[in-house]
């Protein structure tokens, strides 16, 4: 009986189809590729240009613009921009933020559209989706970490394809951002308000530092200055079993920095 080999082989290119197309339409989320130092990918350089060759890697490309923090607060959310100056349809990219040691820091989010978070047990990065090839740039949110982590740098490695459907002839862009603790958050880092929310009494801890000379002022949910004051010791009591029901802020200054903290009256 005569065999149809070309029938055979078309079922054999069926999933090494199928490999390249997943390959060429969402980010790579296999590996850490951002273009950090710390990244390896296949025991090549974690930039991308183990799967996509051909050309020179483009370092600190001025193709690529980045919106990120300069300095950052803890625990507070930012939105970060990646966004590409070349006129290729269809491109790709990979970002993460890490701390002096290499270590990755921080949460992204992603928009559930346009760009992916995932984790390979090391800590989170943030890639493009197939739809997410087409359309840059690319917005998410980076969440910094709760506590003072040192600098924070984020890296970006951006894929600039020539949509061949092969890994040849492509453009790696790489970039990085650096951020610093914000130095009104890391003279109070250690400032401590509790209990949060309260009914009567609540304890502000301030830094050893700061004793002495840093003033209170508290605002109600409508803008209205209800106490004024200078905290003296370490650690002081505040009354606010008068006050209604509802959010306030309390902002704390000295003469090297200032703090806004929220508190919740029950």
């Amino acid at each position: 009986m005569k065999k149809n080999y070309s029938f055979y082989l078309s079922l054999l290119g069926i999933p090494v189809f199928a490999i390249l197309f997943l390959s060429f339409g969402a980010g790579q989320n296999a590996f850490y590729v951002s273009g950090s130092p710390s990244d390896i990918a296949e025991n090549s350089p974690g930039d991308c240009t183990f799967c996509h060759t051909g050309n020179p890697v483009i370092t600190d490309s001025p193709t690529i613009t980045l919106t990120v923090p300069s300095d950052y607060d803890l625990n507070t959310t930012y939105n970060i921009t990646v966004a590409s100056g070349s006129g290729a349809s269809r491109q790709g990219f990979q970002m993460s933020a890490e701390d002096g040691s290499g270590n990755k820091v921080g949460d992204f989010r992603d928009d559930g559209t346009n760009s992916q978070v995932f984790d390979l047990g090391r800590g989170e990065a943030i890639t493009h989706t197939g739809s997410g090839a087409f359309n840059q740039p690319w917005s998410f949110e980076w969440t910094s970490p709760a506590s003072d982590v040192g600098p924070v740098t984020f890296y970006v490695a951006l894929n600039e394809s020539n949509i061949d459907f092969n890994s040849t002839g492509d453009q790696i862009h790489l970039k990085q951002s650096s951020a610093t603790l914000s130095v009104d958050t890391a003279i109070f880092e250690n400032l401590k308000v509790y209990p949060n929310p309260s009914q009567d009494m609540v304890t502000i801890d301030l830094p050893s530092q700061l004793e002495g000379n840093t003033n209170i002022t508290v605002y109600d949910f409508l803008g209205k200055q209800i106490l004024s004051k200078e905290l003296n010791t370490i650690s002081n009591t505040v009354d606010v079993s008068a006050w209604q029901s509802g959010v306030y802020l309390m902002q704390l200054t000295n003469e090297k920095a200032a703090i806004t903290k929220r508190f919740v009256k029950q």
